[in-house]
């Protein structure tokens, strides 16, 4: 049983550190829809770096949201040709974070609430 309890120990690490990074995202992704109106140029930079990063492509509605952002009709780069709708998608991205740290947060939930219930049941 104790390799058992090591394993939910890991997995809550994992799942604590996906919220970090999720909550990380989250913030950079409402900076950045700011940043477009002030510096469009650096938003366009920001955006496209954004989309490599793993946590992004991790999660598909993001990801999309993301790239969407990059390029809209026509291959304009609506950071440049369209800032407020691109301010739109940021908004759009941000809710669909917050959305992935709730699940997040709903899955280390329901794994501490299991290990806590193994281990009143073994004691």
């Amino acid at each position: 049983m104790n390799w058992l309890l090591k394993t939910a120990k890991s997995d809550a690490d994992r799942i604590r550190y996906n919220i970090q990074r999720l909550t990380d995202l989250k913030e950079r992704i409402h900076r950045l829809a700011y940043i477009a109106v002030s510096s469009p140029r650096r938003a366009l930079d920001l955006v496209n770096a954004m989309s490599d990063e793993q946590i992004v492509k991790g999660r598909d509605q993001v990801a999309k949201k993301i790239n969407l952002s990059i390029k809209g009709e026509n291959d304009q780069y609506l950071v440049l040709d369209a800032p407020t709708r691109f301010q739109r998608l940021m908004f759009e991205a941000e809710v669909l974070v917050k959305t992935e740290i709730f699940k997040e947060m709903k899955n280390l939930r329901e794994l501490e609430e299991a290990s806590n219930n193994g281990g009143e049941e073994s004691g």
